[in-house]
C-alpha cells in the first residue's frame, strides 16, 4: 500500500468499504484513487462506489481503527 491518508475522507471514514490499513501516520491505502462503496445510510453516496480521497465531512465518521 502506497497512498497514506490523514485527513477528513471517505478513506478515513468508518463506513467505507474499501481496501485500505492504519499505520502509526494514518490510514494507507494502494492509491487515492483506490473505490470503496459508502455504508454510512445518512450520507447522499450511501451504496455508491467512492474514492479514497473523496471529501466526504458531511457525514463523516472516524474510522474506530484510525487514531490521528
Amino acid at each position: 500500500m502506497s497512498t497514506l491518508l490523514d485527513r477528513k475522507c471517505c478513506g478515513t471514514c468508518e463506513f467505507w468499504q474499501g481496501s485500505r490499513e492504519t499505520t502509526r501516520n494514518g490510514v494507507r491505502c494502494k492509491s487515492s484513487s483506490d473505490e470503496g462503496i459508502c455504508g454510512n445510510r445518512k450520507s447522499m453516496q450511501h451504496d455508491k462506489s467512492t474514492k479514497a480521497s473523496y471529501h466526504c465531512a458531511n457525514k463523516y465518521e472516524q474510522w474506530s481503527q484510525y487514531n490521528s
